[in-house]
């Protein structure tokens, strides 16, 4: 009796191992990222095809921009710069020497591409694209719509 017990307990801890194993799909987090990797990308080709200096993508600068689309793609701000001197203010304290800050938003486009292209087909945004900046960061975050909120923050220091 104490046999068939063991290989009971035993059986069911095998079974409840392999019940709770996550088996959800790939959250967006992934689908974010390489929104964010691709449209630093393209960005960078874009100012390179141009004749300007690369972007370097600074951890920091990233971590604002995503807080920003979270907070546009969940209401909380409403879509726009809302917040952004503070946003630069919050950076400038991480990053030594800026002397200037730009910053392009964007909701619904449903690539990277797409994104970078509406901002060049937009003036004031192509000129922060290619303006005199040495750091960025991109975050994406997708609400519950389904919509993509892209904000791009440039720095020069």
């Amino acid at each position: 009796m104490k046999k068939i017990n063991v290989i009971l307990v035993f059986l069911f801890a095998v079974f409840v191992f392999f019940s709770c194993e996550d088996k959800t799909e790939t959250p967006d987090v992934t689908v974010e990222g390489a929104l964010e990797d691709e449209v630093f990308q393209l960005v960078n080709e874009y100012r390179v095809s141009k004749g300007l200096p690369e972007l370097v993508l600074n951890a920091n600068i990233t971590a604002e921009c995503r807080v920003h689309s979270k907070n546009m793609a969940l209401g909380t701000v409403p879509f726009g710069h809302d917040g952004f001197d503070a946003r630069v203010e919050t950076l400038s304290r991480q990053i030594e020497g800026v002397t200037g800050a730009a910053e392009n938003v964007l909701y619904g486009a449903t690539s990277a591409q797409q994104a970078v292209d509406l901002w060049l087909n937009s003036t004031g945004h192509r000129e922060n694209i290619e303006g005199n900046y040495s750091l960025t960061g991109i975050g994406v975050f997708k609400a519950a719509n389904g919509d993509y909120y892209f904000t791009q923050i440039f720095l020069r220091n």
